[in-house]
This record gives structure tokens, C-alpha cells and sequence, in this order.
């Protein structure tokens, strides 16, 4: 995921005076967990200021990536500051409702799918 990412950021348009762009995006994690959803905010002058960092925002358990972008107002501070943003989905089984992260002893489907750590 985090390969497919930075390809994203590096064919965003190169002109400064592009507009800084939210887009949803979907990539392949692994076979036994499918696709994984994500939003991904990049700077309107990040041509300018590349490369840029990028900082990985997990929403709370049974939230999602669009309510947490809304809720952290994340997007503002990296329009000020330079970098990208990510909000990534947990995993859940209604859809992107009361999505969750495996956290060891909690969450759902994420518990128990956890998602391989190599």
C-alpha cells in the first residue's frame, strides 16, 4: 500500500499552482484481506516543496477515513505545513461502518483477520 502511495504522489500534477487534492484510492494489501480504502490529501503546492513527508492518520475504532479527515482537520495543517496526508479504513464487515484496527486484544474482524506483519 504504502508503494502505491508514494507512486500516487509522484504522478499528482507538477504545476505549483495546482490545487490541493483529496482523493479516495483503493490498493491490494493482501490476498486474504482484499482491497484496503484509503484518502489521501496532498498540498496544493506540493510540486514545489517536494519531496514531502507523509503522515499515516488511523481513525478510532468503529470510525472510518472520512470522518476522521473531517474531525482531525489534518488537511489544514498540511496545506500550512507540507506534507501529505493519509487516512486509511480499518476492516469491518458493514461496509466502511464501525471499522476497526487489530489492536492485540480488541477489534472485531480485525482480531480476527489480522493483517500479517511481514
Amino acid at each position: 500500500m504504502i508503494r502505491l502511495l508514494l507512486l500516487l504522489v509522484l504522478l499528482m500534477p507538477a504545476s505549483p499552482a495546482a490545487a490541493a487534492s483529496r482523493f479516495p484510492a483503493s490498493g491490494d494489501h493482501d490476498r486474504k484481506l482484499g482491497k484496503r480504502t484509503y484518502i489521501v490529501h496532498v498540498p496544493r503546492d506540493a510540486a514545489a516543496r517536494a519531496p514531502l513527508p507523509v503522515v499515516v492518520a488511523f481513525h478510532g475504532g468503529g470510525g472510518n477515513a472520512t470522518g476522521f479527515a473531517k474531525y482531525a482537520g489534518l488537511d489544514r495543517v498540511a496545506d500550512r505545513e507540507g506534507f501529505v496526508v493519509v487516512y486509511p479504513d480499518g476492516t469491518g464487515r458493514l461496509g466502511r461502518r464501525l471499522l476497526t484496527w487489530n489492536a492485540g486484544d480488541c477489534c472485531g474482524q480485525a482480531q480476527e483477520r489480522p493483517t500479517p506483519t511481514t
